[in-house]
């Protein structure tokens, strides 16, 4: 008897038996898969052993032989490992057959996030489509695995959600087709459960947005869009066009694996099982009550939080005006937070916050769900975060606190111009008198047009959109390239792999370089305002030095170590503490803020392929704040691009013409052109350019 002659008697004995289904489902599901595999075998595919005498399965012509290679052990548990080689290759999928319902896995890492995917999840356990499990993870972050994990299952327990540990299920026994990642961040899921290893058994990945992205910066950019779980993803759901849009400037795979569907917490927003939040109601004895949630980035340099520039001034304003009820509602990490930063620790947080809990028109909110602090304000004062924009879904106004050291809002979050400024005292009480107490609203059409362009077309069920999305298309092929490394080509890695390794820089005569400070600082005198600066691709420092002279802080960033080494060791020789250095790349920026001024010289010439460089564009302008300048110093060529390849070395002299153009397409506008040096004979010059944030929109 041929064996998949066997397995499909052996399955349809399986499938007659009335027994516990969950166990059988599993049972089946693996037969399917053992079925799939003797077909294959009986069409010519073949079984490699490879050196350690598992089995890596390969066929000619098949999908499987255009696969990232899986190689898979059981262990004395049998729980499949899975180690991924990635090539950039299309990986096959778990075939949805004819009739069968699709599996869809939901993973739990933190119980804050369930909000943003329970209503996929709900709608999908009444859906015939669709069964459903839900997977509680630990995470490989030691620092929150244990009060994330605890509250994930009590969340899950008290609303009467079963669940797996990751202990009791196997991702490799039961086969989902679909298996929806609650956060875009690789690293913080256990081995057997990372993307790219769950990429390559097969499965699906599917990703909503955990939070409402906010916050500016190139780091948030990196994070936010192109994190290792959207490279992966076989679908990346968006709440808005705008998302959408950002997904394709900042992801390194691009969006075409994005679709538009709403985001699901919206009709977790607009259900009506909002309690009443009957303290602070008692409390506030009818008064208008402002709501404030204070971010809790104050111990580093650049910050999202203004509580540290603002919180004296926001409380003696509130005492002022005994007819305002304050409702604090600070980030889940701010007290901790506060804690570590100099001057307060414990015992000062622990009296602060008791103290003005004790006042009569102020409340701390410490409750669980944030939404009867939404349901009872009148108003909302936020730093850069989700409820900035998540509360104009209610209508009330919004005043935008910020502090000196402010990284600002992402470009998105900025063009709203729908919020009411906080970055002074003046402004704040304006707020208070102007628009809680006199009812002088402004900006009420703006945050309407605003709720629209973030949140998208006004659809109230995008849980029903996304299954309907995934039922649509489960069963396609699809072109997409399943990998977390960058898309790049051989050029592209060699010229920076020269640059990563490279003892020195400097590859001109040093009258150039002497050249090019004497314009350098000629620039700065001119353009270098404002607090902040960025120096990406910095070398050895000389050129940082410099523009430090400038500023009140500058970072550095450079992909090779050695050359950092030796800028650190020159900045502490000649007693330079303005200045901090790090190894980066700009297509991988993982520390990079936003800045009053951002160099990036001779960068862009190693950046080869096209894509990458375009990308990179969006990230620069990404590491710009409002008014910045963004300075390059570039070798183009006057007719034509032309590759250089010599010793090694590997770059490519761009038109200048298109050059420019693809600066002025993101919406960047050269104010200022200054030559160093040319050959025109080659048709080369090298110049410095200078570029702002146009006020239209990108072309």
């Amino acid at each position: 008897m041929k064996i998949a002659d066997f397995l499909r008697r052996l399955r349809g004995k399986i499938t007659g038996l009335d027994a516990i289904s969950a166990r059988f489902d599993i049972l089946q599901t693996q037969l399917d898969r053992l079925l799939t595999i003797a077909g294959q075998l009986n069409q010519g595919g073949r079984a490699l052993p490879d050196i350690e005498g598992k089995l890596i399965y390969a066929q000619s012509g098949s999908p499987a032989a255009s696969t990232s290679i899986a190689r898979a052990s059981l262990d004395s548990s049998n729980d499949l490992n899975v180690q991924v080689v990635p090539n950039h290759k299309r990986l096959s999928v778990i075939e949805a057959l004819p009739g069968e319902k699709i599996r869809l896995v939901f993973l739990v890492i933190t119980p804050e996030i369930w909000p943003s995917i329970e209503p996929v999840w709900k709608k999908a356990t009444n859906d015939q489509r669709f069964v459903t499990s839900v997977v509680v993870l630990k995470s490989s972050n030691p620092e929150i695995t244990l009060v994330s994990l605890s509250k994930a299952k009590a969340l899950l327990e008290g609303k009467g959600i079963p669940y797996f540990s990751e202990q009791t299920f196997s991702l490799d026994s039961y086969r989902p087709h679909v298996v929806f990642f609650p956060l875009p961040y690789g690293s913080l899921y256990p081995q057997s459960y990372k993307p790219e290893v769950v990429a390559a058994m097969g499965c699906r990945i599917a990703y909503v947005s955990y939070g409402l992205e906010v916050g500016g910066g190139v780091f948030n950019a990196r994070y936010q869009y192109d994190s290792e779980v959207p490279r992966v993803a076989w679908r990346v759901f968006a709440r808005s066009p705008a998302q959408l849009t950002s997904f394709g400037r900042y992801c390194s795979y691009g969006n075409g694996h994005v679709v538009v569907t709403g985001h699901p917490r919206v009709e977790i927003d607009g259900s009506h099982e909002i309690q009443v939040h009957r303290v602070a109601k008692t409390k506030a004895c009818g008064r208008s009550v402002i709501l404030w949630t204070p971010h809790f980035t104050v111990i580093t340099r650049r910050k999202w939080s203004s509580f540290i520039d603002h919180y004296e001034t926001i409380l003696r304003l509130i005492d002022d005006r005994p007819d305002l009820f304050l409702l604090v509602r600070p980030h889940p990490f701010l007290r901790a937070s506060l804690t570590k930063l100099e001057g307060w620790g414990p015992e000062r947080v622990a009296a602060w916050f008791s103290a003005i809990n004790e006042k009569d028109n102020v409340h701390v909110d410490t409750e669980t769900d944030y939404r009867p602090a939404f349901e009872i304000s009148s108003v909302l004062m936020a730093d850069a975060g989700s409820f900035l924009v998540e509360y104009l879904r209610t209508g009330k106004p919004v005043c935008y606190l910020t502090g000196k050291d402010d990284i600002g809002l992402n470009e998105e979050v900025r063009s709203l111009a729908c919020f009411y400024s906080g970055a002074t005292e003046t402004d704040i009480a304006g707020f208070l008198d102007r628009v809680v107490r006199n009812g002088e609203d402004s900006l009420l059409e703006a945050r309407k047009s605003a709720l629209l362009t973030y949140f998208g077309l006004d659809n109230q069920t995008p849980s029903q959109s996304i299954l309907d999305e995934i039922s649509n298309n489960v069963g396609n092929n699809s072109p997409r390239i399943y990998s977390t490394e960058l898309p790049t080509s051989p050029r592209h890695d060699e010229a920076f792999q020269y640059w990563a390794k490279a003892t020195s820089t400097f590859l001109a005569p040093e009258t150039y370089y002497q050249e090019q400070e004497t314009k350098l600082r000629d620039i700065l005198s001119r353009h270098a305002k404002g607090r902040f600066a960025a120096d990406i691709g910095c070398g050895n420092g000389r050129f940082t030095q410099i523009i430090s002279e400038y500023f009140e802080f500058t970072e550095a960033t450079d992909p090779n170590e050695l050359l950092i080494s030796e800028a650190r060791e020159h900045a502490v020789r000649k007693g330079i503490t303005n200045i901090a250095y790090s190894v980066e790349r700009l297509e991988h920026a993982e520390s990079l803020s936003t800045y009053d001024f951002v160099s990036c010289m001779s960068v862009t010439s190693d950046l080869v392929d096209d894509e990458v460089f375009i990308k990179s564009i969006w990230k620069l302008k990404a590491a710009m704040r409002p008014g910045a300048k963004l300075l390059l110093k570039e070798t183009l060529n006057l007719s034509t691009t032309e590759m250089i390849e010599w010793n090694g070395y590997t770059a490519v002299y761009r038109n200048a013409r298109a050059y420019l153009q693809a600066f002025e397409a993101a919406g960047l506008a050269l104010v200022e052109e200054l030559l160093i040096a040319q050959d025109l004979e080659k048709h080369r010059v090298n110049s410095f350019y200078v570029f702002l944030e146009s006020t239209g929109e990108p072309v």
